[in-house]
């Protein structure tokens, strides 16, 4: 029974104390005590630095102004191309595909009535950037270039690129063909979920298979010079990418890069043909160099985390000792050497909880944001069967409430009138009890004094 009443107390309190909350104060910020990284300068106009596994943006410049991407356009023709087409397919090239490239635009040499499988195609694509094959897939994958573009485009907002608007499966100049660093990456990243995609344009050479025309093997290299060791501007980390130019846009490049469990993302446009390399480079050892991901779960304990007190654990009730709040897993981007009690973050209260969720927690320095997780009750988890032969019926109690849609602070409130007539009723009974054991002593002290 004191049990039972110890955790009607802690929930009462819950929520008593969360509803106000978020009437009165719906977001807390707490600001970092350590100072962030010094980022190195480059040549690009834009740039971007993205920590992949915790969400983290270690760099960013101009990284949401719209601007030309040139071929790392491809990555979106690649993407589609994989999503829509089976490797085993084929292609055949026609005269208008041939005709609809500029003398100048870089191509790979397939020529009208030439059938290529599409696994070729894909290589081809990312290693060397061709036009051809480009406006091929586009072609076979929508009818017309300009429905693959509306389709990239699409695609692009599922993503959440929303300051994209593709217009071709080139990149060839058009003023109405635009991305941004921000939204190349968040393309990369989604790209890379596909393993088809993953293997293509991490490949430094592929051989290219005969065809109805070319009875040779041709072994191509990729033009990204990060990824071939034989270039001077290999890097060892590098892991994939694509590499876009045009007058109006410059050079740009996207690349993948993972070192010691850590995966990064890096997208440089508006840069110059040497320096696009040198300002990738810098900044991946900067993130690799001056940064590292931390467990929140095991370095957080600033979220009543403690198990000494009543109101944040459960003391072996079925069997087992569980937080009554507990943070989600996961991984923070930190300054090296910093310990996660140092760094700020934004709390803000979640007003319609879901999954036992009360607030959403966004670690930051200064306008930083270097990853997130989540702050849960823990009231309804799953704990140990073995200790309460009524398990099974509580558990068959849980799914019948769980038939109705039910409010949290009318059950709070509910919990809470609960308690408070249960207290009134202890209280009038103890008082009850003094009153009888008042009377017994005068009755006795009656009966009892002297003549």
């Amino acid at each position: 029974m004191k049990r039972i009443i110890t955790l009607l107390s802690i929930i009462a309190i819950l929520f008593a104390n969360i509803e106000p909350a978020f009437a009165e104060e719906e977001k807390v910020t707490v600001e970092s005590t350590v100072a962030y990284p010094e980022a190195p300068e480059i040549n690009g106009y834009a740039a971007i630095l993205i920590d992949m596994d915790t969400g983290a943006i270690l760099y960013a410049k101009n990284a949401h102004e719209k601007l030309y991407p040139a071929s790392i356009t491809k990555i979106m023709t690649g993407l589609l191309a994989v999503e829509n087409c089976a490797l085993e397919d084929s292609f055949t090239f026609t005269q208008e595909i041939i005709n609809a490239l500029p003398w100048d635009a870089a191509k790979y040499g397939y020529v009208p009535g030439e059938t290529v499988n599409i696994r070729d195609l894909l290589y081809v694509l990312m290693l060397r950037s061709a036009n051809e094959v480009a406006i091929g897939l586009g072609m076979k994958i929508a009818g017309t270039e300009e429905a693959f573009g509306k389709l990239m485009t699409e695609r692009a907002k599922e993503i959440g690129a929303v300051n994209t608007n593709f217009v071709n499966a080139t990149g060839l100049h058009d003023d109405n063909h635009y991305t941004t660093a921000y939204d190349m990456a968040l393309i990369s990243i989604e790209a890379m979920k596909n393993s088809t995609f993953m293997d293509v344009w991490g490949t430094p050479s592929y051989t290219v298979n005969p065809t109805n025309v070319q009875p040779d093997i041709v072994r191509i290299w990729n033009r990204h010079d990060m990824l071939v060791n034989r270039g001077m501007q290999y890097y060892a980390y590098a892991k994939g990418g694509k590499t876009g130019y045009t007058d109006e846009a410059g050079k740009t490049l996207v690349t993948y890069a993972s070192r010691d469990g850590r995966n990064l993302m890096c997208v440089v446009m508006k840069s110059g043909a040497e320096t696009v390399f040198s300002d990738t480079r810098l900044l991946f050892e900067y993130g690799f160099g001056d940064f590292e991901n931390i467990s929140i779960k095991g370095n957080e304990s600033r979220f009543g985390q403690s198990n000494d007190s009543y109101f944040v654990s459960r003391d072996h009730l079925y069997g087992s000792e569980l937080n009554l709040m507990e943070l989600d897993d996961g991984y923070v981007t930190v300054p090296k050497g910093t310990f996660l009690q140092n760094i700020g973050y934004e709390l803000t209260y979640v007003e319609q909880t879901e999954d036992g969720i009360i607030a959403n927690i966004e670690y930051k320095i200064g306008d930083n944001s270097l990853g997130k997780t989540s702050l849960r009750l823990n009231v309804n988890k799953e704990e140990s069967s073995e200790a309460s032969p009524y398990r099974e019926e509580e558990e068959q109690d849980i799914q019948k409430q769980k038939e109705f849609p039910i409010n949290i602070y009318v059950v709070g409130g509910i919990l809470a009138s609960i308690l408070v007539l249960f207290l009134v009723i202890k209280i009038l009974r103890k008082t009850s009890g003094k009153r009888k054991v008042k009377r017994a002593r005068k009755k006795l002290f009656k009966n009892n004094r002297l003549h």
